[in-house]
């Protein structure tokens, strides 16, 4: 029997290792686990967080690249003579309101020729300028100047698109 006692004896500490083994081994792949899913959720942080800032990168470089397209358009329409200067003209002055008094329009000299036949309200001349280019305007009136200028209208667009892409 004693031989029996003794063989149960070291039976039961085999097990009590085998346990202990078993449970250290449990425990390292729960804490691996752990170890795993916390840096998946920092990775996926990450990631988001790159994605947003690239999200909102593009479409700044989407609208910055789309003003430059305009302007390059608004280049090659104005050499080629391709707009509606009396338009823009009456526009201008339109959005003077109803300053009194003389107006002095200042526009390229190529446009001022174009101008000449159009009929605008009594004391309004138009000025050849060289320094104005094509298809910008200067209106001055007793109220003040008021500038048309294609870069800076490009620019304002320019603005309210960034404006607008950064408030998404």
């Amino acid at each position: 029997m004693e031989g029996s006692l003794e063989e149960f004896g070291v039976l039961l500490e085999s097990n009590r290792e085998t346990a202990l083994k078993e449970a250290a081994y449990a425990k390292g792949l729960f804490d691996a686990g752990q170890f795993s899913a916390k840096a998946l959720d920092q990775a996926t942080a990450a990631l988001e967080e790159m994605r947003a800032e690239m999200s909102e990168r593009l479409a700044e470089t989407a609208a910055l690249l789309s003003v430059e397209v305009l302007q390059e358009l608004l280049r090659v329409e104005l050499v080629a003579k391709n707009y509606d200067i009396t338009a823009i003209v009456r526009t201008t002055i339109a959005e003077a309101g109803h300053a009194p008094g003389a107006m002095a329009l200042h526009v390229h000299p190529d446009d001022a020729i174009q101008l000449e036949s159009v009929p605008f309200r009594t004391g309004t001349t138009i000025e050849a300028d060289p320094t104005v280019r094509r298809g910008d305007v200067q209106l001055h009136t007793s109220g003040g100047l008021l500038v048309r200028d294609m870069d800076a209208c490009a620019a304002a667009i320019r603005e309210r698109i960034l404006a607008e892409v950064s408030s998404c």
